[in-house]
């Protein structure tokens, strides 16, 4: 456990799992989402941002989904 400089997001989802996004000291970013703990820099932060946007891109035009932009 780092200690957390800042709380970036939070939330619960439907089944009640708390899930919670923190910078940390040395600039550590931590994901938890219930048990589950994600450990990663600034630079795998966004290169992970990049991977799932790309892949909510391609299921949009996969599966012919319309969006409100």
């Amino acid at each position: 456990m780092g200690i957390v400089n800042k709380l970036l997001a939070e939330c619960e989802l439907e089944d009640n799992t708390e899930c919670r996004i923190e910078r940390n000291q040395g600039g550590k970013i931590h994901i938890h989402i219930g048990k589950m703990r994600i450990d990663m820099t600034k630079k795998e932060l966004d290169h992970f941002i990049d991977v799932v946007v790309e892949g909510r891109d391609e299921l949009i035009e996969i599966k012919d989904i319309e969006t409100e932009e």
